[in-house]
């Protein structure tokens, strides 16, 4: 049974009213041959469920034959998206071998947005047998989104698999592409700040993270630190699609210092194989990253925790292992252990240790990793340890980059 906050308009025109556009687009509404129109209301934040005919069974229609379903979604208001995320997903397959992909045979499910200009695309294609876990979150590109079911085959070309064929999602209306940390700004459906005042640490992360990212989307992250704060990332997760060089026809991360383009200071793109460095920390109280996907392909996005350090700390120097780590003054602002004559740094990997560690990773389009923890009392002291012997700082660097060439394996 579908939740009272959506409403149904029965072979109707849907109107939405948008402060910026106004869209008529007419779709069917009949429950009884699996066809849905689903409109939000702007004053609570709708969802629901829907699954395949004859749910919890094999999905058929009566009377036999093939079956379409449309599921039509629309926001009222300009700043939401449509989130879809499957709890159960088996479709028949005709081949077993889920690497080949959707074959023409094969029963399948496709999600399609509108684009701001008005263009219909496909966001993605599903068949075959899927763990809730492994299927990924679709989310719109703008206002509306549409699913489509298609059965190839009858019910009688079926029964030489077992199993039962059944499908069930989760709809969501979300706002602000449900970003949970920074401030939106008014005028953009996707450009947020962050300020340390708000949170000295959180988590900066692509649309829809991490299911895939919508299509044709541009998003805007800015980082406004206080006094002498600098701005820190850590990457946990990078899966951008894109070519070598991150030209024209590539999704992208971009990160700056500084808020309008510099014709002497160049943007750093990350894309496909070029991951951005595992930490980075800005050269002043400012950072912008710039997120831009287009209509082409789609991936899992990005997903970083950012910190506001407070740099005077390490104005006293350098003497033991328990002083915090003070950065080089590059364009990137990468960060080293600076450690006064005589001592060598002996921190965590994840402070970039080594230009060789670093290019294990910089040669991978995806980056999956398990950094220690850091909460917020400690993210302005994270230790810099220093030790009098090279010796055993070398055995710590071979062994370190050992581990990760092993895991990467």
């Amino acid at each position: 049974m579908l939740p009272l906050h959506c409403h149904f308009l029965v072979h109707a025109s849907i109107l939405l009213v948008h402060s910026v556009a106004l869209v008529l687009t007419q779709f069917v509404n009949d429950p009884a041959n699996c066809h849905y129109v689903l409109v939000s209301q702007s004053s609570k934040r709708a969802m629901g469920s829907l699954e395949s005919p004859n749910y919890p069974s094999s999905y058929q229609r009566p009377g036999g034959g093939l079956i379409h379903c449309q599921y039509a979604f629309f926001a009222e208001k300009k700043t939401e998206r449509i989130q879809i995320v499957f709890t159960h997903f088996n479709l028949y397959k005709k081949s077993r071998d889920s690497t080949l992909g959707c074959l023409g045979l094969d029963d399948r499910m496709t999600a399609y947005t509108r684009l701001p200009d008005g263009k219909t695309i496909e966001i993605a294609s599903f068949c075959g047998e899927k763990a809730a876990n492994n299927m990924p979150r679709v989310m719109s590109s703008g206002e509306s989104l549409i699913l489509t079911f298609d059965t190839r085959t009858l019910p009688a070309d079926r029964r030489n698999q077992s199993g039962v064929y059944k499908y069930r999602f989760q709809y969501f209306f979300v706002d602000d592409f449900d970003m949970k940390y920074g401030d939106r700004h008014p005028d953009h459906d996707c450009a947020y700040h962050f300020t340390s005042d708000k949170a000295v640490t959180g988590h900066v992360y692509s649309p829809n993270f991490p299911g895939l990212y919508p299509k044709s989307t541009v998003c805007t992250y800015e980082f406004h630190g206080t006094g002498k704060e600098k701005i820190r990332l850590r990457f946990n997760h990078f899966d951008v699609d894109g070519t070598l060089g991150c030209e024209e026809k590539s999704d992208y991360l971009a990160l700056t210092n500084y808020p309008a383009p510099v014709a002497d200071k160049a943007i750093a793109k990350f894309c496909g194989q070029r991951s951005p460095p595992l930490t980075i920390q800005s050269l002043g109280r400012y950072f912008k990253l710039i997120f831009e996907s287009n209509e082409l392909f789609e991936n899992t996005g990005f997903q970083a925790v950012y910190s506001f350090i407070d740099t005077t700390a390490c104005a006293s120097g350098i003497s033991d292992c328990s002083a915090c780590p003070c950065v080089e003054n590059n364009e990137l602002g990468r960060i080293a252990c600076v450690c006064k004559d005589g001592f060598v740094d002996l921190s965590s990997p994840y402070l970039d240790l080594s230009t060789e560690l670093e290019d294990e990773f910089l040669g991978r389009g995806e980056i999956d990793i398990e950094p220690p923890d850091v909460s917020v009392a400690s993210a302005a002291t994270l230790p810099c340890c220093c030790s009098a012997s090279p010796l055993v700082f070398i055995v710590v660097v071979v062994f370190v980059v050992q581990l990760v060439r092993r895991e990467l394996k």
